[in-house]
């Protein structure tokens, strides 16, 4: 994904800054945290970038809670839903000391500021501007809004249709501070936000961040070239690193799999029913009289971008480019 305009950013944070505020002086945290939120470092929240929004975090904690304990804190999440009666004495102290982070949600009020207002998180999604989960890349996720024939949109009218979900790259829960920040609110399915991702504790060490791309963190999709009849997808990437982890907390393997029967099955029979002949011909010849671009004949064909920049423009793009260049089809 790319990183958004000044303008883009400076916007956002008018548009959110002053609610969060508001909800600062009577949410019950210390004093000291709520000088720690001032306007400069409330905006910096809702507009830094992932790495920095972590040291965000990492400062306002201890601020939060005196002696702060980052293990003890992911300890009170493990069990802070458990029932009094089944909670020794050191784990009903731990909720006692570490329960005052949950004040936090109604500061960083994803629900009550995004979620529920349909005028901030459809501009949100306008301004992100994503077709396909950023995520799997396997469904449309874009921002649907029927034009008023007169009049000027209300923050819950009903011309707005569907957007995507927005998935908390850092864990809400565990990350209540950073529960509106701007990149940290991802544009996904919600297959991937709800069913698959969930609450899993992400963090820049070990998984790979939508705005945060690392050149050398790749992966390409591939087959079985065993057994066709097998349609078995195939991910190639370096085992233990980030780019791996990511695809793993999205079972990305798995839901490929799912669809090979159909859009693996396609591209092979392409490849092996028919001759070399006709299939220069079908990307060549074709369009060799229409004044087309390699991009519009991937989409024409096959109904997908070909540039990875505009892969989130249509399912299964970059699926089907590396399955493609690997059948040596196009280039």
């Amino acid at each position: 994904m790319n990183k958004s305009t000044t303008k883009q950013l400076s916007d956002y944070a008018d548009s959110m800054k002053q609610t969060v505020l508001d909800a600062i002086p009577g949410s019950g945290i210390p004093q000291s945290a709520q000088d720690f939120l001032d306007e400069k470092r409330v905006v910096s929240i809702l507009t830094d970038t992932p790495d920095l929004l972590i040291k965000h975090h990492n400062k306002f904690m201890p601020e939060l809670i005196k002696n702060f304990n980052a293990k003890e804190y992911l300890l009170y999440h493990q069990i802070k839903s458990k029932q009094d009666k089944d909670l020794s004495l050191v784990e009903k102290t731990l909720i006692g000391r570490y329960k005052i982070c949950e004040k936090l949600l109604k500061i960083f009020n994803y629900e009550k500021i995004i979620n529920k207002s349909k005028y901030k998180s459809y501009t949100l999604a306008t301004v992100l501007d994503r077709y396909t989960c950023t995520y799997c890349n396997r469904l449309y996720t874009n921002t649907v809004i029927t034009p008023l024939k007169k009049g000027r949109y209300s923050p819950n009218d009903d011309n707005r249709i569907t957007r995507p979900q927005f998935d908390h790259w850092y864990a809400h829960i565990i990350y209540p501070l950073l529960g509106v920040s701007f990149y940290n609110l991802i544009p996904s399915c919600s297959v991937c936000n709800s069913s698959v991702k969930g609450d899993e504790i992400f963090d820049l060490k070990g998984y790979t961040h939508p705005y945060m791309k690392d050149t050398k963190e790749v992966f390409s999709f591939s087959f079985n070239h065993k057994d066709t009849e097998d349609l078995n997808v195939k991910i190639n990437v370096k085992k233990g690193s980030k780019m791996a982890n990511h695809l793993n907390a999205f079972k990305i393997s798995e839901v490929y799999n799912a669809h090979s029967a159909m859009e693996l099955r396609d591209l092979l029979d392409l490849r092996y029913k028919y001759t070399d002949d006709y299939i220069h011909t079908l990307f060549n010849d074709t369009f060799d009289s229409l004044d087309v671009s390699q991009e519009e004949i991937y989409r024409m064909v096959f109904g997908i971008e070909q540039l990875e920049q505009n892969y989130h423009k249509r399912p299964f793009s970059k699926f089907k480019h590396d399955i493609l260049r690997e059948l040596l089809l196009i280039g």
